[in-house]
């Protein structure tokens, strides 16, 4: 798996590319204190290329969640895949976040 950070109008764009699993969790858990203890207030998880998600790795998307809310920093997702969706909707965590289809509506929107 590999995380890349960009920074487009102020905003973190963190976006995943593989699998988010028990083996790359730690590393997910590395990139979110990372990104939260910058000077980020808004932070956009990128799903376009997130594969494989288990219950460790959407665990770790929720514990992400939920430190930007302890700090006060807002929080989205954008282009989850029809399958990444069912996940969270099934998980009854789809209510939780703000979601956007794409890039361009979350830079515009969020």
């Amino acid at each position: 798996m590999e995380i890349d950070i960009v920074n487009i109008e102020g905003i973190a764009i963190v976006t995943i590319k593989g699998n988010l699993v028990m083996e790359t969790a730690p590393k997910m858990r590395m990139i979110a204190k990372s990104v939260l203890s910058g000077e980020y207030n808004k932070i956009a998880l990128d799903l376009t290329e997130l594969g494989i998600l288990t219950s460790i790795g959407l665990n770790e998307i929720l514990e992400f969640y939920r430190a930007t809310k302890n700090g006060e920093k807002k929080f989205c997702v954008f282009n989850p895949s029809a399958h990444i969706i069912d996940i969270f909707k099934t998980t009854s965590l789809f209510s939780l976040f703000t979601y956007y289809r794409s890039r361009e509506e979350m830079l515009k929107e969020f």
